[in-house]
């Protein structure tokens, strides 16, 4: 049909300029009647465009295909399933499963936040406690006499739930001057409270294990893993670029569909230099399928070489040699940290009774200590066993991981320890990456775990942490069985084009095994451009 139309219209073009070269204009009448037949003509051809016009964009969305249905709902029902590994997770302790030990590493950055959101920082803390049953006040608020007076207002403010931080700012600003550690004050009280209450931050651990096993339908943290690792990948398959997206890319110019014609230069030069050999027909599907795998390898190991600094940096912390630990360290440190806590406990009580009762103001003035040296003193004691809860950290992470140091132990194993524990790992990140702000330690580790959650991961699983690995070599030499001519370089310094190649070739494939074709795509590319040109 639209073939005839075509001959039609050179016929009748060619028929239109023949009688308009013999239209004479030799005078005003003759020219007048030349215009006006143009005119004619024109107006003539404009119904033709629009007849035109309508007709491809007909045709254009007789090729059109629909967008497909995905589970909106699946990408949550993941998170929800992961949540559930996390809470199962044997390795780690209540402050890692409910993300306590998080706040922590915010409360060692507190400078890099607003006062808002340090006080938000403080309310979730608060929360955490209220989600166990244990409803805090202004008197588990002791640590120090600043502290006290601080949470006195945080909890009064937080108790009138209007938002207004005008009090509280003024409190900070009244104890900012005497004690500019104050936040860190904040978070040993917590520390202590933590302390004194693990019994029921574990028996809320232990039923909420039970009711998460109920719920769905697991037996143990195993089943559970294999549970995610099935719906983690049905997401993924959600996910895969479709024949829809494609087209949608060439629409819309992100993807130059001429290049995916058979006699296309680019199409013929990617094959030649991703395949060794010239395949036969029947074995293309099996190349495709290798060139899928390869794909998911090789942003694997992008993600591996982001964050090979995190490797190393637990290879120098934890050395094979030193894989034993007697917990004598640790002892010691909580031993010191009580004793100085009760140190602090008795300054504290001293402050407290002469702050708070008047009939004791002749005392202040006449006591060998005064209240005032007396605040410093706390002051100075509540740093002093700031810097022990740091070791201390070390110290209890020392005692949850060297026993599991062993030379057979891989990468995958690290990145699991990492993945289980939030203060650490963001405090290695933001060492081994050299950052310098809050944002930037939380983005890079947003990337880290969604590398950590990806229960498909192999290449890690081959890497043994203590011995030296040439994993580009492994790879490749893996593909060039499959006639895949995959190059070292590539992996060390081309991983982008290499992934672009791949990327290419799989879309030719989805395009030829579709009801559509290379054709097609490009006529409603041109369509799309047309229609958007006329706009």
């Amino acid at each position: 049909m639209m073939n005839s139309f075509l001959n039609f219209i050179n016929q009748d073009i060619e028929a239109k300029k023949t009688l308009l070269s013999s239209m004479p204009i030799n005078n005003k009448t003759n020219k007048r009647k030349y215009n006006e037949k143009i005119d004619s003509i024109k107006e003539t051809y404009l119904d033709y465009k629009e007849s035109v016009s309508k007709y491809i964009e007909a045709k254009a969305n007789s090729f059109e295909i629909d967008e497909p249905k995905k589970d909106l709902k699946l990408e949550e029902k993941v998170n929800k399933l992961y949540y559930v590994v996390s809470m199962l997770n044997p390795i780690n302790t209540f402050l890692e499963k409910l993300e306590i030990d998080s706040l922590l590493f915010d409360m060692k950055n507190y400078a890099n936040f607003s006062f808002e959101e340090l006080n938000k920082i403080i309310d979730n803390f608060v929360s955490k406690f209220d989600l166990v049953g244990i409803k805090l006040t202004r008197d588990d608020f002791d640590y120090t006499y600043y502290v006290n007076e601080y949470m006195t207002t945080f909890l009064k403010t937080r108790n009138d739930k209007d938002n207004d931080y005008t009090e509280l700012r003024e409190t900070f600003e009244k104890i900012y001057w005497f004690n500019p550690e104050i936040m860190e004050h904040i978070e040993l009280n917590f520390r202590k409270l933590l302390k004194k209450h693990t019994k029921t931050f574990e028996d809320y651990i232990s039923k909420l294990q039970k009711s998460l096993l109920l719920d769905n339908d697991l037996n143990d943290y195993d089943e559970a893993k294999k549970k995610y690792k099935k719906l983690y990948n049905q997401l993924l398959k959600e996910q895969e670029e479709s024949l829809y997206d494609i087209v949608e890319l060439s629409k819309n110019g992100t993807l130059e569909i001429k290049n995916y014609f058979p006699d296309s230069k680019y199409r013929t030069s990617t094959y030649e230099t991703l395949l060794i050999e010239p395949p036969k027909e029947e074995d293309y599907d099996k190349i495709y399928e290798s060139l899928e795998k390869l794909k998911i390898n090789v942003l694997e190991y992008r993600n591996y070489t982001d964050f090979i600094s995190l490797f190393d940096s637990f290879k120098e912390e934890y050395p094979l040699n030193n894989n034993t630990y007697n917990g004598t360290e640790l002892k010691s440190l909580e031993t010191s940290i009580s004793e100085k806590e009760s140190q602090l406990e008795k300054l504290n009580n001293k402050i407290f009774e002469k702050d708070s009762n008047k009939l004791f103001d002749f005392i202040k003035k006449t006591a060998k200590t005064p209240v005032k040296e007396l605040k410093i003193e706390s002051v100075k004691l509540a740093k002093e066993i700031c810097e022990l809860y740091r070791k201390l950290d070390i110290e209890r992470l020392k005692s949850i991981i060297t026993p599991m140091i062993s030379g057979s132990m891989l990468i995958g194993d690290v990145l699991k320890i990492y993945s289980g524990f939030n203060y650490y790992r963001r405090n290695t990140i933001q060492k081994a990456l050299k950052l310098e702000t809050y944002d930037e330690v939380i983005s890079e580790d947003n990337k880290f775990m969604e590398f950590a959650k990806n229960p498909n991961n192999v290449v890690i699983n081959g890497i043994y942490l203590y011995e030296e690995s040439d994993v580009p070599k492994v790879i490749t030499n893996k593909y060039r069985f499959e006639n895949i001519n995959l190059l070292e370089e590539e992996l060390t310094d081309n991983l982008d084009i290499l992934l672009e190649k791949i990327n290419f070739t799989l879309r030719v494939n989805k395009i030829e095994k579709s009801k559509l074709s290379v054709e097609k795509i490009w006529f409603m590319t041109q369509v799309k451009s047309l229609i958007s040109k006329e706009d």
